[in-house]
């Protein structure tokens, strides 16, 4: 899946000379940031697109050339991999000259690949991720990516919300990141870390945010959604995060994004039931309906499990 988001500035030379370690001297006018994968990274892109903005930055036109290339990746999957590096090459290709920055989690986890790409100038990590803009700013780029994969312990989670408008009607919050499953088969908690949660408070400021920008429906989101708050001193749930949002009614509709089975308790799916502002929507994820294939992929639920879920949820 390719999310892309564009950017421009007042273009001041013809001679740029764009194939160096350093932005310092380079005037750039556009930006494009191009997105693979889940609704973090399409919420992290936003993020930067936005304090891009907010820094003179205006997007570039679908089709239109960019200074600035941000590729923003996944890796979900081998298939997600292959396409990161697929987007990589053509953005490269479709932009010459331009400044080309890879980020996200094929280039956490992948470093020594993207760096065998004829044409890229950054790897940025997870941890470094959010400050892109500032990097782009400072001419602070060209960093080492030797120490990406070890970045991952000591990432925190960042509180930046998006301030301004988003082409979305129901614009995302990411209020958690990371994950400690580390299910067989998944990568994802080795590109992203351990599961770590924005503070209740940040959560219910950045939603008035939002609401106050207009928007009347937001999504919750977050790579293992369902842990959120596990790691808070005090430890507070989901659940307890969604009462508190149900009564300050900060915003007038919210839905959560994916969120696993085991997760989804008798409280939350009550709490969608009553009238009020969480929406009765729940996406859960099902990675086999195999019992055998679940244990092996260190699934912590059964067929029949999710089954019996499913019509609890429709009983309500």
């Amino acid at each position: 899946m390719l999310d892309a988001g564009y950017s421009n500035f007042k273009h001041q030379t013809s001679n740029i000379k764009y194939q160096t370690s350093s932005i310092r001297h380079q005037i750039m006018n556009k930006f494009a940031i191009i997105t693979l994968g889940c609704k973090v990274n399409q919420y992290e892109s936003e993020v930067i697109a936005e304090s891009l903005k907010a820094a003179g930055w205006i997007p570039a036109h679908d089709k239109e050339a960019a200074d600035l290339c941000i590729i923003n990746t996944c890796t979900v999957t081998q298939k997600a991999s292959m396409q990161s590096r697929q987007a990589i090459r053509q953005i490269i290709r479709s932009n010459p000259g331009a400044y080309i920055i890879v980020t996200g989690c094929y280039a956490q986890t992948e470093a020594d690949e993207i760096r065998k790409i004829s044409g890229v100038h950054d790897i940025i990590g997870h941890a470094d991720k959010h400050k892109i803009p500032d990097m782009i700013k400072n001419s602070n780029l060209n960093k080492p990516a030797s120490n990406i994969k070890h970045q991952t312990s000591n990432i925190k989670h960042q509180t930046s919300s998006i301030k301004h408008q988003t082409s979305r009607t129901r614009p995302f919050l990411k209020i958690q990141d990371g994950c400690n499953a580390f299910c067989t088969y998944c990568i994802v908690p080795y590109a992203r870390g351990r599961s770590r949660s924005m503070p209740l408070e940040d959560v219910l400021e950045n939603i008035r945010r939002v609401r106050a920008a207009g928007y009347h429906e937001i999504v919750l989101t977050g790579i293992h959604l369902g842990c959120y708050g596990l790691d808070l001193s005090p430890e507070i749930s989901l659940s307890e995060l969604l009462h508190r949002i149900h009564d300050s009614e900060a915003i007038e509709r919210l839905r959560l994004s994916s969120i696993e089975p085991h997760e989804l308790t008798d409280d939350i799916i009550e709490l969608a039931a009553k009238p009020g502002n969480i929406c009765p929507h729940f996406h859960i994820p099902l990675q086999s309906g195999d019992d055998l294939i679940l244990e092996r992929m260190h699934r912590p639920y059964t067929s029949a499990y999710f089954r019996e879920l499913v019509m609890n949820i429709r009983e309500k």
